[in-house]
């Protein structure tokens, strides 16, 4: 899949917030994705709506930068 979802509070279908990170920049920030579940982490970036569909879910889009919290 070339698109992964970080869902926030809650898992899909139900998540408050959901951070969207494609395959090239989690090579290019050298994330594992899996290193990511269950842990706090902090993340800048813009927050946009999917299509600008009020109804989606908010969500950040390749987001400058993702942090694990130490």
């Amino acid at each position: 899949k070339r698109t992964n979802y970080i869902n926030i509070d809650a898992p899909y279908p139900n998540p408050v917030f959901t951070i969207v990170v494609t395959n090239e920049y989690l090579e290019y920030s050298k994330i594992k994705i899996e290193d990511l579940n269950d842990k706090i982490i902090y993340v800048y970036g813009k927050i946009t709506i999917y299509k600008n569909d009020p109804k989606q879910i908010p969500q950040i889009f390749n987001p400058r930068w993702i942090e694990v919290k130490k």
